[in-house]
């Protein structure tokens, strides 16, 4: 806007700039469709999700290395949206262990900014103990020593510093000590159960990846595993005390029990508690095998392939993928060269080089074509397409979680209209349904319609974490088949009328349980009007 006024017959313009932030009623989303190119022609069809324009877009990726299957889950964690202890961790990882990687899009500079900022975040929430939970302030003062959860997150925070510190950034030796000090208590304490199993053998392994010798506690879990777990070599647990045997130059016994683990024979993603699932338990051996026992993956598992494409993503069993996968390859003796991709028919032109292909893919896309001459079962490909935005359309549904949102006014009546300056109640209602009984870790978002302002004290339940965002409400919770109850307050803060996003439910650990809510409208009058 400009103002013109006239001092001494000298016009004067003062100039004055203002923005407004315009965001969809959905959330941003990354989908992901990803597999092998193993013969001169791929044809990939009915692919493309039809999403806002200016936000986003569509690339191919095209490797002749696991690259093209990482830089997609890169992508996704990189714009996740939730802050838990274990996806601060998984958005850093990759940063840890390719901290420098054009293809996937990491400079060291970069790298550095976000590992320290994960440290230091990670820092303020370590407890007294040592150890580290889902989120800040928890367990202050409190033996954490026989809680698994508590253990396996502790391990994997503690691996994530060692690699960082591995590749050159500088970890505090205080932190890190405290850390692994805590593990080794927790893998002295009496084994409980599988989980209990499970959990110790990681502690034992992160241990021993930082020097200690943990043969005593190999022991006592062998001791255990043997009576109560009878198939512990054949699972995670397994490679884990197989890599502490490596790291602890025992060979023999490591090469031994390694050779015992079982990969999944199901495809499909198969979850089983928080940190257990068969598609981040394979690719966690992947990457015990690459960096312990010096083994390169020849091909992704379609165990893997099956969850990228399936598209119900977490931070957790992504990040996990990409420790499986880096520096991984397929069988190819250089082809890239000679790869075309058309779009509908259309050539497009994509930047090549000697190891990947990457390409910007028109959002109108219907049909895509990659043609590679050389290509076969024996002279494989790895392709990735990744289109990110804000889809246009929206539908309600509910996979093993309910969800409602409502606005209730200062007598508690349901209302869908209001005048600026109120302040009106918003309840959420939230329940497990179908074969879910219990979910725990849910994650609910609550996008805000425009011009609603939240009170960030008023929020009500019994949330174990929530954050107030700029746009949105976030609540963390566990459910169950007893309705839950949430409430917060607003105060209404422009008139017009207002696209009320839908709420959304999803399990942080098992994605495919979800919900999304309905959208609707919601009016704001002028506080004069009667």
């Amino acid at each position: 806007a400009n103002m013109q006024q006239t001092t001494n017959n000298k016009q004067i313009v003062r100039t004055s700039i203002n923005t407004i932030s315009v965001r969809p009623i959905t959330t941003f989303q990354t989908k992901i469709t990803s597999g092998e190119i193993k013969s001169n022609t791929t044809n990939i069809k009915n692919f493309a999700v039809k999403t806002y324009s200016g936000v986003g877009g569509i690339k191919l990726y095209i490797s002749k290395n696991a690259d093209a299957a990482i830089r997609p889950l890169f992508e996704y964690l990189k714009d996740y949206q939730f802050t838990c202890t274990e996806q601060l961790v998984s958005r850093a990882m990759p940063y840890a262990l390719m901290p420098t990687n054009k293809f996937i899009g990491t400079t060291f500079d970069t790298s550095q900014k976000i590992i320290m900022d994960t440290i230091n975040t990670l820092r303020n929430r370590q407890n007294d103990d040592g150890s580290f939970d889902l989120w800040s302030g928890d367990a202050r003062g409190v033996n954490n020593t026989s809680n698994a959860n508590t253990a396996y997150i502790t391990a994997y925070a503690t691996q994530f510093l060692t690699i960082a510190k591995e590749h050159g950034f500088t970890v505090p030796k205080d932190m890190q000590s405290r850390a692994v000090d805590y593990l080794r208590t927790f893998a002295g304490e009496t084994i409980s159960d599988a989980t209990n199993a499970t959990a110790t053998a990681y502690a034992i392994y992160v241990a021993t990846l930082n020097g200690y010798i943990t043969t005593s506690y190999i022991n006592s879990f062998e001791e255990y595993a043997n009576t109560k777990v009878p198939d512990w070599r054949n699972q995670l647990a397994g490679a884990y005390i197989a890599a502490s045997y490596k790291i602890l130059k025992q060979s023999d016994k490591a090469s031994d029990l390694i050779a015992k683990y079982t990969p999944s024979r199901n495809e499909k993603f198969v979850w089983r508690t928080m940190f257990d699932n068969n598609v981040a338990n394979d690719a966690m051996y992947s990457h015990l095998m690459a960096k312990h026992f010096d083994a390169t993956t020849h091909d992704i598992s379609n165990t893997i392939i099956e969850y990228i494409n399936r598209g119900d993503y977490s931070a957790y069993t992504s990040a996990i993928i990409i420790m499986g996968l880096t520096g991984s390859s397929v069988t190819n003796n250089g082809v890239m060269k000679n790869i075309s991709v058309s779009v509908n028919g259309q050539s497009i032109r994509g930047t090549n080089t000697s190891d990947t292909y990457v390409a910007i893919i028109p959002n109108d896309v219907s049909k895509l074509t990659i043609a590679c001459p050389q290509c076969s079962k024996n002279q494989r490909l790895i392709y990735a397409i990744v289109q990110q935005g804000y889809p246009v359309k929206i539908t309600p549904g509910t996979n093993g979680i309910d969800i409602i949102r409502e606005y209730y006014d200062a007598s508690d009546n349901r209302i869908t209209s209001a005048k600026v300056g109120d302040i009106i109640t918003v309840k959420i209602f939230a329940r497990t349904r179908g074969t879910s009984e219990y979910v725990p870790n849910v994650a609910i978002s609550d996008l805000l319609p425009g011009g609603f302002i939240p009170d960030s004290e008023s929020v009500s339940g019994t949330p174990d974490f929530y954050q107030i965002r700029e746009d949105r409400i976030l609540i963390y919770t566990n459910l169950s088949r007893t309705a839950q109850e949430f409430t917060y307050k607003v105060q209404i803060g422009a008139i017009g009328t207002f696209a009320i996003p839908p709420i959304y439910a999803q399990s942080m650990y098992n994605p495919q349980i979800n919900a999304t809510g309905t959208a609707g409208t919601f009016k704001v009058t002028d506080a004069s009007n009667e």
